[in-house]
């Protein structure tokens, strides 16, 4: 269960090449009141568990899947 305010807006992304690199950069420049990111997904564990350190990502899966059944 989650602690965050309702009024944020929590991101899981799928992939983890250039245009998820962009668009968690771009993030990073919203206010973290309003926007987080909470979970990355990749075919490859260890390339989402890479993306989920180099942003301070808490949870990283190894399929799309499973970001999906995330809550």
């Amino acid at each position: 269960m989650s602690l965050l305010p309702s009024n944020i807006l929590r991101w899981g992304i799928c992939s983890v090449g250039n245009i998820s690199t962009t668009f968690a950069t771009a993030l990073r420049l919203l206010p973290p009141s309003e926007h987080e990111i909470t979970a990355v997904a990749a075919r490859d564990l260890g390339r989402a568990q890479a993306f989920a350190d180099k942003f301070h990502i808490p949870k990283a899966y190894s399929s799309y899947e499973e970001l999906a059944k995330d809550s």
